[in-house]
């Protein structure tokens, strides 16, 4: 039991002190817009097809917005409120991620990696966001659990598992979970297991099972409008560089080796282990699905053109089982016992001194611009309604 809390509490430590500073920033108060019109306006049509207001909206699928609208309902409309469903998907984003590794490499490699998760800063920020990128993870990491346990059993039903996993992915992001059957094949192949990568093909139409009804309503409804934004704009324009600044190849690379901390050592000494000695675990199935997932998800992302650093977070997971692998195994003997008593009582401790944190008047997020209280108060003082999203700048009023 303490396994599955230890990580998760260790995420919430790092969420509570300043959890509802800062401001409604980048993606924040669009996303909490759509999802509250979803619920507010009270009808079926307006959960299947999102509104900004009286504007349609379709750069994503719906799927999160539906988990934030839903548990919004129980909720005031506080900045804390909006990051809460976040925190939700990363901490069960963790406890999947402990679960693949513990599958393929055993119980203190599971959560030596979780907790290494919960502890990396580009992993944690974005819980003080609406960020459909930890949606993104964890829906990723369910799925390879899933594959985990079809190659551990024999069994390629798990795969179906792990292709509507993959599907609820497709709802939370356009077309990205696609590729990722692909790479479960390759990864099987690589082992030997032939008749279970042929499982992946079934994977692979559960996913888009999964997700075609939703879409298949919207080019209905919407047609050529939806079809050009949503597969257009937002999926190729974004790949070919046209509908944002493009970036040089090496930015997503660059960006991961400046902000992987505080782990960019351990991660280094891990590949350097693994190169020097052709291992990095006990397990040579869960170095083959860490080099094939960072190799191609990597790949993939130097091909976007429009990536943003964002983009990266499915790659933290298994760079995070490569520094755990060297803190657990690897690493002077002193450091891999000290690592090992550490894991079981890092997450209560860090919960009591976070919460203690929480109390004190410490700003741990810089204010949000002094113009925005004004502009609410002039919207309030208007009448207007308590939902705005004004062009190039969305808005939320508290």
């Amino acid at each position: 039991m303490l396994d599955a809390v230890t990580a998760p509490l260790l995420l919430v430590a790092l969420w509570l002190p300043g959890c509802n500073q800062g401001g409604w920033r980048v993606d924040t108060p669009l996303y909490t817009a759509v999802s509250r019109w979803m619920f507010e306006k009270g009808t079926w049509e307006a959960l299947v097809f999102p509104m900004v207001g009286e504007q349609a909206y379709f750069n994503k699928p719906p799927l999160a917005f539906w988990i934030h609208g839903l548990i919004g309902l129980a909720l005031p409309n506080e900045l804390w409120a909006a990051r809460l469903p976040t925190l939700l998907s990363g901490v069960l984003a963790l406890e999947a991620t402990r679960r693949a590794f513990k599958e393929l490499g055993g119980r203190r490699l599971g959560l030596a990696s979780a907790c290494v998760l919960a502890l990396t800063v580009e992993f944690f920020r974005y819980t003080r966001a609406f960020s459909l990128d930890l949606w993104v993870v964890l829906f990723l990491m369910l799925s390879l659990w899933s594959a985990a346990r079809a190659l551990r059993t024999g069994r390629g039903a798990h795969l179906l598992w792990g292709g509507a996993a993959l599907g609820a992915c497709l709802m939370v992001k356009p077309l990205f979970a696609l590729a990722f059957p692909a790479v479960y094949a390759a990864w099987l192949l690589w082992c030997g297991r032939v008749r279970l990568a042929a499982w992946c093909v079934p994977m692979l139409a559960v996913a888009a099972a999964f997700a075609a009804p939703w879409h298949v309503a919207m080019v209905l409804r919407w047609g050529d409008r939806f079809v050009d934004e949503y597969f257009g704009r937002q999926t190729v324009g974004r790949a070919l560089g046209q509908a944002f600044a493009p970036r040089p190849w090496w930015f997503v690379p660059w960006e991961v080796a400046q902000f992987y901390w505080p782990w960019m050592l351990t991660l280094a000494a891990g590949v350097w282990c693994w190169a020097r000695t052709r291992r990095l675990t006990r397990s040579i199935e869960l170095d083959r699905v860490a080099l094939i997932w960072t190799l191609g998800l990597t790949a993939t992302l130097v091909a976007f053109k429009s990536a943003l650093v964002r983009y990266a977070v499915p790659l933290y997971p298994v760079l995070s089982v490569v520094s755990a692998a060297w803190l657990t195994r690897h690493a002077p003997r002193g450091a891999r016992r000290a690592v090992t008593r550490v894991l079981w009582l890092a997450g209560p401790a860090a919960v009591v001194i976070s919460a203690a944190l929480a109390v004190t008047p410490i700003r741990f997020q810089r204010p949000p611009s002094v113009e925005m209280p004004r502009l609410y108060a002039m919207l309030r003082d208007r009448g207007d309604p308590p939902l705005w999203c004004m062009p190039g700048m969305p808005l939320v009023l508290a």
